[in-house]
């Protein structure tokens, strides 16, 4: 006999051709028809909208959201996601195919997503009353005391003021930080005269 097939594909600027197997069993026996077909180019009718949930440059560690509107019936990115809101924590090319409840195929805008690697985490060392961190060139340096960012202290190095809990913080230019492990100072060294 005879089949006919209903194809959904995604949309293409160009024709293409395609190999598509057909498996038909009956009973125990199996048969196979090999046929090679062409998909028409499906050219968007309408641009889809494309929001997103922040800047699209951020740092290692954080994530966006994209946002490919509302009301569709279908969504498909390009990652192969099929919903209406895609979590991104990596840098790439991004851009969402949607059909609307009457057919219409749109697509969105593609936007390219860049995360930044994180500076790597500096250690601190302690030498009497001097507290030492090793970090990358071209780095900034912050010192924090309890917590708390120390005015002023943005060398590699920094003199004791007292007791606490301290980290040195280091900042890329595209201002991802990085932080060492906090370093306890329960004890000042003692200057005998």
């Amino acid at each position: 006999g005879s089949a006919q097939w209903l194809l959904a594909h995604d949309a293409s600027d160009a024709e293409r051709i395609e190999l598509v197997q057909v498996l038909i069993a009956a009973g125990h026996a199996v048969s196979s028809c090999d046929a090679y077909i062409t998909l028409p180019s499906l050219k968007p009718s309408f641009r889809a909208p494309l929001t997103a949930d922040g800047p699209l440059q951020f740092c290692e560690g954080e994530t966006r959201t994209l946002d490919a509107g509302a009301p569709f019936v279908e969504y498909r990115w390009n990652t192969g996601d099929s919903t209406r809101h895609l979590s991104v924590g990596s840098g790439g090319m991004y851009f969402c195919t949607v059909r609307r409840a009457d057919g219409l195929v749109g697509r969105s805008d593609t936007v390219q997503v860049v995360v930044h690697p994180l500076p790597p985490t500096p250690v601190i060392a302690r030498a009497g009353d001097v507290l030492r961190g090793s970090s990358s060139a071209g780095l900034r340096h912050q010192w924090y005391r309890d917590g708390q960012p120390i005015a002023g202290a943005t060398a590699d190095t920094l003199l004791l003021p007292g007791t606490g809990t301290y980290a040195m913080h280091v900042f890329s230019p595209e201002d991802c930080e990085s932080a060492s492990l906090p370093l306890v100072v329960t004890v000042l060294a003692c200057i005998r005269g």
